[in-house]
């Protein structure tokens, strides 16, 4: 029934993990993002480099915004947190 329906959306959720990085076009850019605490800095330094190409091309700063899903919120806000120039803003969505 319902319930097993919900507890396999669960179970899945836990297996595919999160996900962060920028939309474009279908989504080519999104890619997976590791969840323990060692691979952080590789986590926000990886947005960072998506932020630093979306400028190159031509997006300001001030019109890139981050989202984030649990914990992929808390790394979008690090990431925000440690750029030397603020982006137009963080969307955290229960984190």
């Amino acid at each position: 029934g319902r319930e097993e329906e919900e507890r396999g959306e669960e179970e899945r959720g836990e297996e595919e993990g999160w996900r962060d990085g920028l939309w474009q076009g279908g989504g080519e850019n999104l890619r997976m993002i590791e969840e323990d605490e060692v691979d952080a800095s590789r986590n926000i330094e990886y947005i960072r480099r998506l932020i630093r190409s979306e400028e190159r091309a031509g997006v300001p700063a001030g019109r890139i915004l981050l989202l984030g899903f649990s914990q992929g919120g808390g790394v979008a806000l690090r990431a925000a947190m440690s750029l030397q120039e603020p982006i137009g803003g963080v969307i955290a969505c229960s984190t």
